[in-house]
Parts: structure tokens; C-alpha cells; sequence
């Protein structure tokens, strides 16, 4: 059974629009990245890796990303200069400094997801 998030604005920043990722209307995180920030929280909370992970926009009816929730969790989207967006290899800021803050990439989950049972 796929897994499916909504995601809505929640507000702009310095470092860009952040979003905020729902599963059934239950907030899920925030993040400037949600689908892949969404991966990891739903990764940790227990789900299997090889669920299959959707992600809408609010209001639309198309599906902007698909994948499994493993597969999500692993990646993560940055910006260079010469190169713009790029899809890359999700890895965890390794100071306590950034993880406090909520860098690009890290997450802060909203609260506690039940356990696998959606």
C-alpha cells in the first residue's frame, strides 16, 4: 500500500520556501526538502524501506515524486552554483550545532507518527 503525503507552504526563509509534509493531515515535518525529509522521519518512526512513498502538492491531483520510502531516504536535493539542483546522497549534518537548528536536510519531526500503522 503507498504511502501518500500532501505537502502545503508553510513559510518563506532566508534559505527558501519550507514546507510542511502531512500523511492523512497529521503534520509529519518541515523542511525546505519534505519528500525526502519525510522518507527519513517515516524511516525512523519504523515503516519498512520498501514502502511505496507518493507526494502531491496541496490541492493538486498529480503526483510530483515517487518512490520508496528507503530509496527517498537516502537522497537529498542541494544547489551549486555552476550546476544548480542536483539529487544527491542524503548525509547527516555532523555537527550538533546544525541538527539544533534544522540545516538543509535534517529534520525536526512535529510530533511522535504512530508506528507503521497507516
Amino acid at each position: 500500500m503507498t504511502i501518500e503525503l500532501t505537502i502545503h507552504r508553510h513559510k518563506l526563509t532566508c534559505k527558501g520556501q519550507v514546507y510542511e509534509a502531512r500523511l492523512n493531515g497529521v503534520p509529519v515535518c518541515q523542511s525546505l526538502t519534505p519528500f525526502f525529509t519525510a522518507a527519513r522521519a517515516l524511516l525512523d518512526a519504523g515503516h519498512s524501506p520498501d514502502t511505496p512513498l507518493a507526494m502531491k502538492h496541496d490541492g493538486a491531483t498529480i503526483t510530483s515524486l515517487r518512490s520508496t520510502i528507503g530509496q527517498a531516504a537516502r537522497l537529498t536535493v542541494t544547489e551549486e552554483d555552476k550546476k544548480g539542483l542536483r539529487i544527491k546522497k542524503h548525509r547527516p549534518p555532523t555537527f550538533g550545532l546544525y541538527q539544533e537548528r534544522g540545516s538543509v536536510g535534517s529534520y525536526r519531526p512535529i510530533r511522535r507518527l504512530p508506528s507503521c500503522e497507516i
